[in-house]
């Protein structure tokens, strides 16, 4: 009876068709609401109770036991790597991309999850809750759980693995609201006791109402929580968390919740501080991985200090020779892009080291860097090589090259992440005073100073009056010096 119209001749007219028809407006509801219980019916098929908070049923098995295992998850990312669609490896792709092009085909027809597709025949119960937004890259939630070490034989609930993403997952949400999203409803069995937050620069997780209805319930149920992502990330978390600007898409949710805080903590600042206080056990737990616990702290492989993870120009034509014949297939390989390199050589032959492929070579004499090598992973191996080698290094000169320096199979967004404030890694070596030479590779792939980090690169360069080579062919040369415009610059954050 409450329904308006534009038109006042439109509402009056509508208004007689229903007491014409149903003699009053009640009886009208009464309908109204029969069809509704007809289509709530219809939810028990889809393994629904029929309650809110109901008995959520995959494979016949309830939601507690949709656990994936990080063996797994790593298993998922290799497969991707390699996109079956194109016959390429690929870069970048979001969770969002992930779910879209690999999980909802691989599933498709199952009535299952991913998680649930792999374990039907011994599902895995669940013991933590992993919280992530869908916007961030898949391969750095993968490298986050991986950081985070979760405990062996230790299932995690991830929404995006676990959920059928071929049926109307909004549904399981909306069955599980009243405990706190569906995390929040597993985050209340006794056998889950870890909850982790992944944070990355994409979305802040405290901004959205129900992530804050999750912690809440982790609180409550004295789960432990784990905070993961880079050192960078989480102290710009802990210093600008707000959650009294978190926000619902339903105005009825955000009131709910927001009470709910107000309730349990007395006011949204009192929240804060709990959050802050997990932050900072998180930050405190860097420390076990090398790091100084500072965003600049000191980073080791082998014992050994970055600014010592140097190649020489031999060492880089000895890898070229050995890669040019491919041990796969048993033939020579035309083209590689360095990224190819890095999964199908680097990080096979570094496995379980500890170590990047530079200092894999020179464990027992590692070399000092002195030159600083700039490279973006989408050009050529090969072009790689032959420009560091036009460009005829000093001898004795070894270089840091990041996709050789790096240990590829460990969480290397987090070495990135602390030396941000000095411009990135060749920015941190560069204010080193053995390291007086700075050489950039420009290929017509990725023009370099379309990089918000790479023109920190040169500024720290420039300011330490490092030595600066600029390499690649004169035509690449000349098109740079005559298009460059520093202004145009993008930074993922």
């Amino acid at each position: 009876e409450d329904a308006k119209c534009y038109s006042a001749a439109d509402h009056d007219m509508i208004r007689q068709t229903i007491i014409d028809a149903y003699g009053s407006f009640d009886e009208f509801d009464k309908l109204i609401k029969g069809t509704l219980n007809d289509s709530l019916r219809s939810f028990q098929g889809h393994g629904f109770s029929g309650s809110r908070v109901g008995t959520v049923l995959q494979n016949g098995v309830e939601i507690d036991k949709w656990g994936i295992s990080l063996e797994q998850l790593l298993d998922l990312q290799k497969h991707i790597e390699w996109d079956w669609h194109s016959g390429k490896y690929t870069l970048v792709k979001t969770v969002y991309e992930v779910v879209q092009r690999y999980v909802k085909p691989m599933t498709m027809g199952t009535g299952m999850g991913y998680a649930m597709m792999l374990n039907k025949s011994r599902p895995l119960q669940v013991t933590s809750v992993v919280s992530v937004t869908w916007g961030c890259l898949f391969n750095e939630v993968v490298q986050i759980l991986e950081a985070l070490k979760p405990k062996p034989n230790s299932p995690m609930f991830i929404d995006f693995l676990a959920l059928d993403q071929n049926a109307p997952d909004l549904w399981l949400n909306e069955m599980c609201k009243e405990c706190g999203s569906l995390a929040g409803f597993l985050l209340q069995d006794s056998k889950v006791n870890e909850f982790m937050v992944l944070h990355t620069e994409d979305v802040p997780v405290f901004s959205r109402g129900w992530n804050l209805m999750d912690f809440h319930v982790a609180m409550k149920n004295k789960a432990s929580i784990k905070h993961g992502g880079t050192p960078g990330v989480l102290h710009y978390v802990r210093d600008t968390v707000h959650t009294e600007d978190a926000k619902c898409y339903s105005a009825a949710d955000h009131d709910m919740i927001r009470q709910t805080i107000i309730d349990a903590y007395g006011s949204f600042d009192e929240f804060d501080k709990l959050i802050k206080g997990t932050l900072n056990d998180s930050l405190r737990s860097f420390q076990g991985h090398g790091f100084s616990g500072s965003r600049v702290g000191t980073v080791l492989q082998n014992g050994v200090e970055i600014d010592k993870w140097g190649i020489s120009l031999e060492q880089l034509l000895d890898l070229q020779k050995h890669i040019e014949w491919d041990w796969h297939s048993g033939k020579y390989t035309l083209v590689k892009t360095v990224y190819e390199v890095v999964q199908r050589y680097v990080k096979p032959m570094t496995m379980g080291t500890g170590m990047g492929y530079a200092m894999m070579l020179n464990k027992s004499r590692p070399l000092q860097v002195t030159s600083v090598v700039s490279v973006t992973w989408g050009c050529l191996f090969n072009e790689v090589v032959q420009i560091l080698e036009a460009l005829k290094p000093k001898p004795n000169s070894p270089m840091f090259i990041d996709f050789l320096a790096l240990d590829q199979n460990a969480p290397d967004l987090w070495l990135n992440e602390m030396c941000k404030e000095c411009g990135s890694l060749a920015g941190f070596l560069l204010q080193d005073s053995k390291v007086n030479e700075f050489m950039v590779l420009h290929t017509e792939d990725v023009p370099v100073f379309s990089r918000g980090w790479n023109l920190m690169d040169f500024h720290v360069a420039m300011k330490n009056k490092a030595s600066i080579k600029h390499g690649g062919t004169p035509g690449v040369l000349h098109y740079v010096r005559d298009t460059v415009h520093t202004e145009d610059a993008k930074c993922y954050s």
